[in-house]
């Protein structure tokens, strides 16, 4: 029987081809998708499905004594569970037809579509705002967080 050779090949020099393209595929769908460190903010999952409820009046008895407040534009925004306290600007509708949004720069400030029901008045008042900008979370961050 031959003696058995102990010896270590000679190590073939790998072409680094490989992790080259993965690298190159990596990045390439980081700068289409966009790379998500922060994990962003808390989503309002409740909120964002749609959820058919009946419209049921208010008692009599309990809407008997109260009277809606007079129109009066909304000023101020205030949500302490999320430490939100924001003055509101007016907003109207912008070029497409949407409600637009106060500008983004400002973080802290909300706004309030002035052509729809004002706040203390029978109905759904809008308030707007973001929840994030390039600067990072805004007035409405906190809004995922809240419970009914």
């Amino acid at each position: 029987m031959p003696p058995k050779d102990f010896r270590v090949p000679e190590r073939r020099r790998r072409q680094p081809w490989g992790v080259l393209a993965l690298a190159m595929l990596s990045g390439l769908a980081m700068m289409r998708n966009g790379v998500d460190v922060a994990g962003g903010p808390p989503q309002p999952a409740a909120a964002a499905r749609p959820v058919a409820r009946p419209v049921v009046p208010p008692p009599a008895e309990a809407s008997a004594g109260l009277q809606p407040l007079p129109f009066a534009p909304a000023s101020r925004v205030r949500i302490p569970a999320i430490d939100v306290a924001a003055p509101v600007m007016d907003v109207g509708l912008d070029a497409d037809g949407w409600v637009a949004a106060p500008p983004p720069q400002d973080a802290n400030l909300a706004g309030w579509y002035q052509n729809g029901i004002a706040p203390g008045q029978r109905g759904t008042s809008v308030i707007v705002g973001h929840v994030d900008n390039k600067s990072g979370p805004a007035v409405f961050y906190g809004l995922g967080a809240l419970e009914k």
